[in-house]
């Protein structure tokens, strides 16, 4: 994925783009393919590009919207279509090649923080307001884009890349005691917002943190609801139902243009494969199964059923 640093200077000095530059430079691993470096005032930032061939991203960040807004992250919006038709009726301009970083922007001048309620993919992401001097992360309920920060002397920096920001003014080598014994025992910290460094901090999955007037705020914006137990008829209802959702969910997250199916050999995987198929009408002279074999293994047979399911062509690498 492409990095990110952000820097917000609560101290009221000017961010420093020399600093920018030394971050630029180490952050370059995440990115070969394109950076940026942009500080104005006590607000910083840059941004390694990662080209995955995926339509809708920004190659330069932060992405700004006026003079008032600045949005600085990692994301994926799903459900594209939806979003900009929302954003349509709520009479806001979409641009007709918008990224994906565009369309939070302008969701985010639309609805403000309840902007939340309708965004689908990964995210992990920090908006910049000039005119309140406030910033908003958040990062989505899955938690599959990391999110670190940390607070001291006065400066606050962030990112997705944790060693990025052992090198913030005031942070320290110390560990963080709590998360290295729990890691020790159980292989995870119970607690969510800790790291390993004590210093620095992650924002929980499906949480959202604001920082305005000196003050932190983080607290959860979605949680997975609690419902009344289904009741239908008879067992084939049943999968019909959970047929519609699993393509309405499939359908929701397919990227334009080509895409490409992980199959780990289980059930879940081969099921998301057959919703793809399904909904692209079994286009299935364009597919292709690519297996992965361990050189020296007396395994020969493919991963998963799924590409002769579908009579897709199976090749094996070594």
């Amino acid at each position: 994925m492409s990095g990110f640093f952000g820097m917000l200077r609560t101290d009221g000095e000017a961010v420093e783009p020399r600093f920018l530059e030394q971050i630029a430079q180490r952050l370059r691993f995440r990115g070969p393919d394109g950076g940026h470096i942009w500080a104005k005032d006590i607000f910083g930032a840059c941004f390694a590009y990662l080209e995955t061939g995926t339509r809708h991203q920004s190659r330069c960040q932060p992405v700004r919207l006026g003079e008032r807004y600045a949005l600085l992250g990692e994301l994926r919006l799903d459900a594209r279509k939806q979003l900009i038709g929302e954003l349509l009726e709520n009479q806001q301009l979409v641009p007709e090649e918008a990224s994906d970083q565009e369309l939070l922007l302008l969701a985010w001048n639309s609805w403000g923080e309840g902007m939340l309620t309708k965004l689908l993919g990964d995210f992990s992401f920090a908006i910049w307001d000039a005119s309140q001097q406030s910033l908003f992360c958040a990062r989505d309920f899955a938690g599959a884009r990391p999110f670190f920060y940390s607070w001291r002397e006065g400066v606050f920096c962030f990112s997705n890349t944790l060693n990025m920001l052992r090198l913030g003014p005031g942070v320290s080598d110390a560990l963080d005691d709590l998360f290295v014994r729990d890691f020790l025992l159980t292989g995870l910290c119970n607690d969510p917002t800790r790291t390993v460094w004590r210093d620095i901090r992650r924002l929980p999955a499906g949480h959202r943190l604001v920082l305005s007037g000196g003050e932190i705020q983080a607290q959860r914006f979605r949680s997975l609801p609690i419902e009344e137990p289904l009741r239908l008829k008879n067992a084939g209802e049943y999968l019909e139902n959970y047929r519609d959702l699993l393509g309405q969910a499939v359908g929701e997250r397919l990227p334009e243009g080509k895409v490409s199916c992980y199959l780990s050999g289980g059930l879940d995987s081969g099921s998301v494969c057959a919703s793809r198929h399904g909904i692209l009408d079994c286009l299935t002279k364009f597919w292709r199964n690519i297996s992965f074999v361990p050189m020296g293994s007396p395994w020969r047979a493919p991963l998963s059923p799924a590409p002769n399911f579908f009579s897709i062509e199976s090749t094996a690498s070594a």
